[in-house]
């Protein structure tokens, strides 16, 4: 069985702010979530933020992040990634997108 990084949908979507959210099954390995994101759709360029440490178990773990000062009427990008400890390895979830509302 291989570890599971889920990308889900922004929420809380303001004139300036979203939060990110993802759900880990690490499968037993321990290991450190982030967030990549940005504005570019192919994600080559983008920002990071660390979300914090898996429970090393077999249960699927939720984590969201609080992004803000964001710019009205853009399109942002993100996806989960799980740095996996037992094997030295990233996992990544799809690239997922949202919109900032325009004024």
């Amino acid at each position: 069985m291989t570890t599971k990084t889920v990308t889900n949908p922004a929420t809380s979507i303001t004139s300036s702010s979203a939060t990110l959210n993802a759900t880990i099954d690490p499968n037993s390995s321990n290991g450190y979530v982030y967030f990549y994101w940005g504005t570019d759709p192919t994600m080559s360029t983008y920002n990071g933020y660390y979300v914090g440490s898996v429970v090393a178990n077999n249960q699927a773990q939720h984590f969201t992040a609080l992004l803000s000062g964001l710019t009205t009427a853009t399109t942002y990008y993100f996806e989960a990634v799980f740095l996996n400890n037992s094997n030295d390895s990233y996992q990544y979830g799809a690239v997922v997108n949202f919109t900032i509302p325009g004024q």
